[in-house]
């Protein structure tokens, strides 16, 4: 398998396990909901990752979402169709631009 793969399963994997705390922080007796939407900007974040990982571009390690949404948007212009739906979860990383 190519490194490159590896590498894109590895962030697709990790953003799998940020959907799945995701919604366990929601099913809590008492949810959760801000360690949700922390976990939805991982998951997203890292997914995005994964298709740059896949496309072989290189980023700056960054949690922005809008910059690595544009980054996916230059391979790929449906990725344009994301931007208002998950742009408003970089308040909930660790930095956001």
């Amino acid at each position: 398998m190519r490194p490159e793969l590896e590498l894109v399963q590895k962030w697709l994997g990790r953003a799998r396990t940020d959907l799945t705390v995701a919604r366990a922080s929601i099913d809590l007796p008492r949810p959760e909901p801000a360690a949700a939407c922390f976990h939805c900007q991982q998951a997203v974040e890292k997914t995005l990752k994964a298709f740059l990982a896949y496309r072989d571009v290189e980023f700056e390690w960054s949690h922005a979402i809008k910059y690595l949404l544009s980054l996916c948007v230059n391979q790929d212009g449906a990725f344009e169709h994301f931007l208002e739906s998950v742009v408003p979860l970089s308040e909930y990383g660790s930095s956001h631009k």
